[in-house]
């Protein structure tokens, strides 16, 4: 062998086995001959880094892997306990996808492989599952026996290999430096990755996960992570922008009065807003379309206002200008407003929507004459 073609090997970040451990998960529940399972057996190729053409194919996919991080998958995937039965029932692979929907939802899907090489019907655990279940189904539109456990932890019956498709929704909080933080808890699985998709620019970090080279398909707002470790873990969304830069943060509670009165709907919010980082100077608010502000007062005085109606449209926007910029907690701003009643037809009250703001929680009272 030349030096030259050793060095090439070396260089090497291809490893072939990890689009056979990728896409096989399964290769790790082979039966032990003792009841002890066996730790996870590899085969390393060493392959000329630029000549991709020599590479074996068999028809999977190759990510580059530093070596560390492949080293890092096989301890953790060894140290995940594995049922040593060969017909005992566990989730083989763990697919999760993501889109972020602004502000500050993820709106997902889950596939879990089950492979299943027993007689009878297995119980398989999705603990933990901390994601808000919306749908679930079989791939193959087979009957479904999917509930919560007398302990609370959902599981799932399994009577034949198949996979699992869970549609799941998660909602993220801003933290202090203005990131939004998407709390995971997943259930264990042999093998488990997560696809995010943002459009706003954003770059996300994942606790105890690996992200994967990108490929020729992938899109430039969508990032992949092998998960490894711990089954909890949390999820940052960054904005690129704000990288190492101070930026404000408001957070809101609302506190909306509806009276009825024989000449319409008065409406009276309470927004408390606690003002981080950077004064605000502005804030500014959509109304639906009936609403018709008579007040705006902060600290028991009347503050400067405007409303401007969208040209061609019937949406209205109120601009509050405040003459000393408000930072700190618990900075209350007071809106009153006034829509008209109609009697014997169905009515939607209408709101303040609050732009650029967190909202964390909101009241609503309704007060009617008897």
């Amino acid at each position: 062998m030349s030096a030259r073609h050793y060095a090439l090997q070396r260089s090497a970040v291809l490893i072939g086995l990890v689009g056979y451990f990728l896409l096989c998960p399964a290769a790790r529940f082979a039966p032990a001959a003792e009841h002890a399972p066996k730790p996870l057996e590899y085969r390393r190729i060493f392959v000329p880094a630029d000549q991709p053409d020599d590479w074996p194919k068999r028809n999977v996919t190759y990510w580059p892997l530093a070596r560390e991080e492949f080293e890092k998958l096989i301890a953790a995937a060894n140290a995940e306990p594995r049922p040593a039965a060969a017909g005992a029932a566990r989730i083989g692979r763990a697919s999760y996808s993501a889109n972020f929907q602004p502000p500050d939802l993820l709106l997902g899907e889950a596939r879990f492989e089950l492979p299943h090489g027993g007689e009878n019907a297995a119980l398989v655990t999705l603990d933990p599952f901390d994601l808000s279940l919306a749908a679930a189904k079989w791939a193959d539109a087979g009957e479904l026996t999917i509930g919560v456990q007398p302990g609370g932890k959902l599981a799932v019956l399994v009577e034949r290999p198949g996979t699992l498709i869970c549609k799941w929704s998660l909602r993220g909080r801003r933290d202090a430096a203005g990131a939004l933080v998407f709390p995971l808890a997943l259930p264990a699985a042999a093998l488990a990755d997560l696809e995010i998709q943002a459009a706003e620019p954003f770059q996300p970090t994942l606790d105890d996960a690996v992200e994967l080279g990108r490929t020729k398909e992938q899109r430039p707002d969508q990032w992949r992570f092998q998960l490894v470790g711990r089954p909890r873990a949390e999820l940052r969304l960054q904005p690129v922008g704000d990288r190492g830069r101070s930026r404000g943060l408001v957070l809101l509670q609302e506190k909306s009065s509806y009276g009825l009165l024989p000449g319409g709907i008065d409406l009276k919010a309470n927004l408390k807003l606690d003002v981080h980082r950077e004064p605000l100077r502005r804030l500014e608010i959509d109304l639906d379309s009936p609403l018709r502000v008579v007040s705006v007062q902060y600290a028991g005085a009347e503050v400067p206002w405007s409303v401007l109606r969208d040209a061609g449209e019937n949406e209205k926007h109120l601009n509050i200008d405040f003459a000393e910029p408000l930072l700190g907690p618990g900075r209350v701003v007071t809106v009153t407003a006034l829509a008209p009643l109609q009697i014997d037809v169905g009515v939607k009250l209408p709101r303040l929507h609050v732009k650029d703001v967190v909202w964390q929680e909101g009241e609503m009272s309704l007060l009617a004459p008897a």
